[in-house]
């Protein structure tokens, strides 16, 4: 893991998470280099994004160091993320962007690329839930509500 801009990057060895480090106000940077042997092959990076007192991380994928080629820093919230794309090169950069003001760190857990795998998402709801689960679509999001649960978002 490669970090750039004025603030660090660190490992929290406790909780095996990656810190986007928000000591001063400019971003934290990290940036893995990957090889891909399909390139044209639709790829999927699931992982979580965690921090205290909300705040956002852009991710982002690029054909050249630090680049945006593939995903132009697209901004994530806290949660479970999922994102697919085709690389188009054999190798790519793979990095997590945390500029937040007020200054916050954000953590990043859990990076897996999917292959071949079911995509199993973790939800607050039990089987008996179920029958009362209501849910709602618009454009590329689905709302997913229950009256014992606090509302929820699946983006596509």
């Amino acid at each position: 893991m490669v970090s750039f801009g004025s603030n660090s990057i660190t490992h929290d060895s406790t909780n095996l998470r990656l810190v986007l480090e928000g000591l001063t106000f400019g971003p934290s940077h990290a940036q893995q280099t990957v090889t891909i042997t399909e390139t044209t092959t639709e790829h999927s990076l699931q992982f979580k994004i965690a921090g205290y007192g909300g705040g956002l991380v852009k991710f982002r994928v690029g054909t050249t160091s630090a680049g945006t080629e593939v995903i132009n820093d697209y901004e994530l919230g806290i949660g479970e993320h999922t994102i697919s794309f085709t690389p188009g090169a054999a190798t790519i950069y793979i990095g997590f962007l945390q500029q937040n003001n007020p200054v916050r760190d954000m953590y990043v857990d859990t990076v897996v690329f999917l292959d071949n795998a079911p995509l199993e998402l973790v939800t607050p709801y039990t089987r008996a839930n179920l029958p009362e689960l209501r849910f709602f679509q618009a454009a590329d999001v689905m709302y997913l509500l229950h009256p014992t649960v606090a509302p929820r978002r699946l983006e596509r």
